[in-house]
């Protein structure tokens, strides 16, 4: 079978110029393309071109569904003057598209865990859904390990800077929603506890820090609304540090493992049937509504004026040395 790298970059038109010069190029084009409601890579070449290079590079990267029905369609519109051409063409890149497997290597040195890095940043500024396992919070306390900690902090408007002032003027919630799986309850609330200093920068220096009040009011509504959601679970449920997107999608779901608990140098991309396996042994159980073997630990309102006046004493005392 034709790699996909040959179909999209080297096999040649019939204007004797392959079909994209590179991945960049192809992910230029698919972040152009028509409706805007409809593309989610729209005006994010970035994006696009991270994750088409690392299916690329190998052939053994991940390229989400939404993601390779946009390649077609780049396909089509490239071999618009040779109509003869478009199906067969767009076939062979379907076929292509779906023997695709994600990579996965023990050796964090090798190409494939930096592959997988950039798949794993990729994906996590593209999903909808996230669920991070944490275990062993009381020794790492942030919810989200750095560099997806930035990311998702923008994503959820947990700033002051313009993008996310933006996100919140009309009071909307942000659409992707976030889980994080801890092994303790009072992880959990301590991780709640310190993403409030973070995000006003009582803990550690950062820009755009929000003031004690916005911030507290801004997690109370993500909590409320279940848009950010901390779950305590047993620990023989929450072992090893992970990533998984778009759980409630089986095609498109993608599952990364952190092998050391501060590197994430260290993520390498679950193989298919290891997230399915995932999927069908613990995801598919796992009910918001039940507490059997969990227990959602929401932010807590009732501790906000206390948080918002040690907060708001920290930074005096920070701008009067």
């Amino acid at each position: 079978m034709v790699s996909l790298r040959d179909l999209l970059l080297k096999r040649l038109a019939p204007d004797d110029q392959p079909l994209f010069r590179s991945g960049l190029q192809l992910g230029d084009a698919i972040s152009k393309l028509e409706p805007k409601s409809e593309n989610r890579y729209w005006g994010s070449p970035k994006t696009a071109t991270s994750l088409i290079n690392a299916a690329l590079r190998g052939g053994k990267g991940r390229l989400p569904h939404a993601l390779r029905l946009l390649i077609k369609v780049a396909v089509k519109q490239r071999l618009e003057p040779y109509p003869d051409l478009v199906d067969s063409w767009c076939d062979e890149v379907d076929k292509a598209a779906l023997e695709l497997r994600p990579s996965y290597a023990r050796n964090v040195e090798t190409p494939n865990a930096s592959q997988a890095m950039n798949s794993l940043l990729a994906l996590a500024g593209e999903s909808q859904e996230h669920l991070y396992f944490q275990p062993g919070l009381s020794k790492r306390p942030d919810l989200i390990p750095d560099p997806l900690r930035s990311m998702v902090v923008a994503s959820l408007g947990l700033s002051a800077d313009a993008a996310s002032t933006a996100l919140w003027k009309d009071e909307s919630i942000p659409h992707a929603s976030y889980t994080v799986i801890v092994d303790s309850v009072d992880y959990a609330r301590q991780a709640w506890i310190q993403l409030f200093h973070e995000i006003t920068g009582t803990s550690r220096q950062v820009d755009n820090p929000l003031a004690p009040a916005i911030a507290a009011e801004r997690l109370r509504l993500l909590s409320d609304s279940r848009t950010l959601r901390v779950i305590a679970v047993s620990p023989d449920r929450c072992v090893v540090p992970m990533a998984i997107f778009d759980a409630s999608k089986w095609k498109e779901s993608a599952g990364f493992l952190f092998f050391g608990h501060d590197d994430l140098s260290a993520a390498h991309e679950m193989p298919p049937e290891y997230v399915e396996n995932w999927r069908a042994s613990f995801y598919t159980k796992l009910s918001f509504n039940d507490t059997a073997f969990q227990e959602l630990v929401a932010w807590d309102t009732s501790a906000a004026d206390v948080l918002i006046a040690e907060a708001n004493r920290r930074l005096r005392i920070r701008r009067t040395r």
